[in-house]
């Protein structure tokens, strides 16, 4: 050991003198420390009480959409489906507005509704619910697209023709293949109605050179063939 060193201490003496000093703070101050650690298990409770009322919330809400289904299956198969889709319809705002907040099970009732309406020809509706959708799967791109493709067909249907286009070119850039041949051909059709016939059969190309055998692979044939 050189002159002048300092000796080492011991591991065992640093941790009796951190504790040593740590009790003589908490003594100090005591009402501070007690009000500190009561304060951190009430957000503690609080954090975790929400996230169990979330959870409750969504899983209520899950079997309620659940339930919905079923029901209205029981009233197809007893009344018929048109008796079962203008009592859903009708009641669609208090249903809805008992299922917002179940997360995921929230955005599916309104795509659910959408098809519904769709169904019945209240396009209007159907283009408003699939767009509520879509808001919802924010963060799932294959939900979302399945949202956007039934809204740019309610939207067609309405003969708003640009505005379904927009969201059709949406899916085509999620960089996800759910809808992406579907919406490929609506867009293609779009185009061709309007008169521009090179750009509609650059994408009933794409759709024939790289979709997988499908219907919408043949009616991409069939259009190319008759431009």
């Amino acid at each position: 050991m050189q002159k002048g060193s300092t000796p080492a201490v011991p591991d065992k003496d640093r941790l009796i003198d951190f504790f040593e000093k740590a009790m003589a703070f908490t003594n100090a101050n005591r009402d501070k420390v007690i009000l500190g650690v009561s304060g951190g298990i009430l957000l503690l409770a609080v954090i975790t009480g929400v996230g169990l009322y979330n959870q409750k919330a969504s899983r209520d809400a899950s079997i309620a959409f659940q339930n919905l289904k079923t029901d209205f299956q029981a009233v197809v198969e007893r009344e018929g489906r048109d008796a079962a889709l203008a009592r859903w319809l009708a009641d669609a705002p208090s249903v809805l507005g008992d299922l917002k907040g179940g997360a995921s099970s929230y955005g599916a009732a309104l795509l659910w509704y959408g098809g519904l309406a769709f169904e019945t020809g209240e396009y209007g509706s159907a283009s408003k619910w699939y767009g509520a959708a879509a808001s919802e799967f924010g963060s799932d791109s294959s939900l979302r697209n399945i949202a956007w493709c039934g809204q740019g067909q309610a939207l067609e249907q309405q003969g708003k023709q640009d505005e379904a286009a927009s969201l059709y070119e949406k899916i085509r850039k999620s960089g996800s293949s759910v809808k992406l041949y579907e919406v490929t051909f609506h867009l293609a059709r779009i185009k061709e109605t309007q008169g521009d016939t090179e750009g509609a059969a650059v994408l009933y190309r794409e759709i024939m050179e790289s979709s997988p055998a499908s219907s919408y692979k043949d009616l991409a044939e069939e259009k190319l063939a008759g431009l």
